[in-house]
């Protein structure tokens, strides 16, 4: 069976190989999140979160 492994420029710390595009999107999404958590800290905001 054939596929295809999309992948971004990053290289993979540990592997040293390009991340695939699922691992990038993750890594993207939990960066913003921690962005906008330092900010609601320094400003005092309160994020509503699911648990």
């Amino acid at each position: 069976m054939r596929y295809f492994r999309v992948h971004t420029a990053d290289i993979a710390y540990i592997t040293q190989q390009p991340r695939g595009i699922f691992t990038a999107i993750g890594k993207r999404i939990y960066a913003e999140m921690t962005f906008y958590r330092e900010m609601a800290k320094k400003y005092g905001i309160q994020l509503y979160m699911s648990e």
